[in-house]
């Protein structure tokens, strides 16, 4: 379950930047009941049996929440940052990075390796003290694959391959997500149509071991500029998939999945051997 706090912005004057930084989505910047919402709500999810996925923005908060957090991923524009660098090599999930907004991969194949090493870093504790943290480095990672800035895509079998080799090449296991929402430049039937496609070319033996939707309880955006409240059924922040076609499109992955499965055990494809 994809839980985000944080929301980059390139424009601070006016966006909302998160329940963290905002809880009551007022400009209140009460951050310190945001830290307890945020942490209450990952407990809730918990306690369902969900597994959690959380993309960092600031470097501090992990200390409150990484616990309870099973992967974190790290957006384009931070990939690059030594200081989250340093911060993957010391968490305890799989930590992804996404390729940078002009669609290059290297930054995010640089990153992945940057984490699988120790490093040494000033940081916080649990209490809120400056202190050195030493890491021993991450061997989980992934490259996500998230689109270009322009709204172009770069999840193709083409993409796939280049960055297989890459990461090969910078003796990295292959580990490939896929950023649904925003290779279809945040448009939810192509979403829906993507994520569609991509799980064909799971079932087909794909590489793809992360996908990524972006969902809701009702499908769409609303807009909180306006000065109305919002209602807490749809996303304030990016357009997203109805529930109901969320099922559908985790059921078709699931299939996928299990198809791939299949596939490897058997070492060709099911349509290849019949024509024997």
């Amino acid at each position: 379950f994809s839980v985000d706090f944080e929301t980059p912005r390139k424009s601070y004057s006016t966006a909302w930047k998160g329940l963290i930084n905002d809880p009551h989505i007022s400009g209140s910047t009460q951050i310190n009941k945001g830290l307890i919402k945020a942490r209450e709500l990952l407990v809730g999810i918990t306690k369902l049996g969900l597994p959690i996925s959380m993309e960092y923005l600031d470097p501090i908060v992990p200390q409150f929440m990484s616990d309870i957090v099973s992967c974190a991923v790290f957006g384009p524009r931070i990939s690059e940052s030594q200081v989250h660098r340093e911060l993957a090599s010391g968490l305890s999930s799989p930590v992804g990075f996404v390729n940078g907004t002009d669609g290059s991969l290297q930054q995010a194949v640089d990153a992945c390796s940057a984490s699988t090493c120790p490093h040494s870093f000033l940081s916080v504790t649990k209490q809120g003290l400056a202190a050195i943290v030493h890491t021993n480095g991450n061997p989980s990672y992934f490259v996500m694959l998230g689109g270009k800035k322009s709204g172009e895509a770069n999840c193709a079998p083409q993409h796939i391959t280049a960055l297989k080799d890459k990461m090969m090449a910078a003796k990295l296991h292959p580990a490939i997500g896929v950023d649904c929402a925003h290779n279809a430049g945040e448009d939810v039937e192509r979403q829906s149509r993507l994520i569609s496609d991509i799980a064909a070319s799971i079932a087909r033996g794909s590489a793809i071991s992360v996908v990524l939707m972006e969902s809701y309880l009702q499908g769409g955006v609303q807009d909180i500029q306006s000065g109305r409240k919002p209602t807490g059924s749809k996303s304030v922040t990016s357009p997203c998939l109805d529930w109901s076609t969320t099922e559908e499109k985790l059921q078709e992955l699931a299939k996928a999945v299990r198809d791939r499965r299949v596939l490897s055990e058997v070492g060709e494809p099911a349509a290849k051997r019949q024509r024997k």
